[in-house]
Protein backbone atom coordinates (compact mmCIF):
# COMPACT_ATOMS: atom_id res chain seq x y z
CA UNK A 1 0.00 0.00 0.00
CA UNK A 2 0.97 3.53 -1.14
CA UNK A 3 2.04 6.16 1.80
CA UNK A 4 -0.67 8.40 0.13
CA UNK A 5 -3.00 5.55 0.92
CA UNK A 6 -2.23 4.78 4.30
CA UNK A 7 -1.84 8.35 5.46
CA UNK A 8 -5.43 8.71 3.68
CA UNK A 9 -7.08 6.12 5.51
CA UNK A 10 -5.74 7.17 9.12
CA UNK A 11 -7.16 10.67 8.44
CA UNK A 12 -10.27 9.07 7.42
CA UNK A 13 -10.95 6.66 10.35
CA UNK A 14 -9.98 9.92 12.50
CA UNK A 15 -12.40 11.96 11.31
CA UNK A 16 -15.41 9.82 9.83
CA UNK A 17 -17.71 7.22 11.22
CA UNK A 18 -19.56 5.45 8.62
CA UNK A 19 -23.42 4.84 9.97
CA UNK A 20 -24.93 1.84 8.10
CA UNK A 21 -29.43 1.87 7.41
CA UNK A 22 -31.46 -1.23 5.99
CA UNK A 23 -34.61 -0.12 4.09
CA UNK A 24 -36.60 -1.35 1.21
CA UNK A 25 -35.36 -1.98 -1.89
CA UNK A 26 -38.47 -0.22 -3.33
CA UNK A 27 -37.09 2.84 -0.76
CA UNK A 28 -33.22 2.69 -1.70
CA UNK A 29 -34.22 2.66 -5.49
CA UNK A 30 -36.15 5.57 -5.79
CA UNK A 31 -34.04 8.03 -3.25
CA UNK A 32 -31.07 6.67 -5.20
CA UNK A 33 -32.36 8.14 -8.76
CA UNK A 34 -34.33 10.93 -6.83
CA UNK A 35 -30.70 11.48 -6.08
CA UNK A 36 -28.96 11.30 -9.47
CA UNK A 37 -31.70 13.74 -11.61
CA UNK A 38 -31.27 16.37 -8.86
CA UNK A 39 -27.58 15.76 -9.58
CA UNK A 40 -26.60 15.00 -5.98
CA UNK A 41 -24.54 11.75 -4.29
CA UNK A 42 -26.94 9.91 -1.60
CA UNK A 43 -23.98 10.41 0.96
CA UNK A 44 -24.08 14.43 0.05
CA UNK A 45 -27.92 14.46 0.59
CA UNK A 46 -27.64 12.36 3.51
CA UNK A 47 -25.35 14.19 5.06
CA UNK A 48 -27.10 17.97 4.57
CA UNK A 49 -30.51 16.16 6.10
CA UNK A 50 -28.43 14.98 8.98
CA UNK A 51 -26.70 18.44 9.42
CA UNK A 52 -30.02 19.74 8.94
CA UNK A 53 -31.96 17.34 11.41
CA UNK A 54 -29.26 18.23 14.23
CA UNK A 55 -29.33 21.46 14.60
CA UNK A 56 -33.09 22.21 14.88
CA UNK A 57 -33.79 18.91 16.68
CA UNK A 58 -33.07 18.51 20.40
CA UNK A 59 -30.23 16.41 21.61
CA UNK A 60 -32.24 15.01 24.31
CA UNK A 61 -35.32 13.39 22.69
CA UNK A 62 -37.10 10.62 25.02
CA UNK A 63 -35.47 7.36 25.22
CA UNK A 64 -32.17 9.23 24.29
CA UNK A 65 -31.35 9.59 27.93
CA UNK A 66 -29.36 7.26 30.15
CA UNK A 67 -31.22 4.30 31.49
CA UNK A 68 -34.83 4.98 29.21
CA UNK A 69 -36.05 2.20 27.63
CA UNK A 70 -34.74 1.87 24.02
CA UNK A 71 -37.39 2.13 21.04
CA UNK A 72 -38.83 -1.47 19.74
CA UNK A 73 -37.40 -2.44 16.05
CA UNK A 74 -40.83 -1.78 14.25
CA UNK A 75 -40.63 2.13 16.12
CA UNK A 76 -36.76 2.39 14.46
CA UNK A 77 -38.21 1.28 11.04
CA UNK A 78 -41.28 4.21 11.39
CA UNK A 79 -38.65 6.72 12.14
CA UNK A 80 -36.17 5.76 9.58
CA UNK A 81 -38.65 6.14 7.08
CA UNK A 82 -39.79 9.15 8.43
CA UNK A 83 -36.17 10.53 8.21
CA UNK A 84 -35.70 9.16 4.46
CA UNK A 85 -39.12 11.05 3.61
CA UNK A 86 -37.77 14.52 5.43
CA UNK A 87 -35.01 13.54 3.45
CA UNK A 88 -36.81 13.59 0.13
CA UNK A 89 -38.90 16.82 0.91
CA UNK A 90 -35.56 18.72 1.66
CA UNK A 91 -33.74 17.37 -2.09
CA UNK A 92 -37.38 18.18 -3.74
CA UNK A 93 -36.97 21.50 -2.51
CA UNK A 94 -34.04 22.31 -4.11
CA UNK A 95 -34.88 21.36 -6.76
Amino acid sequence: MSASKQAREKWNAEHYSQINISVDKELAVEFKSSCAVRGVSVAGAIKSFMAAYTSVEEKCQPGNQPGAKKPSRGARRKEVIAIVKALSDILAEQV
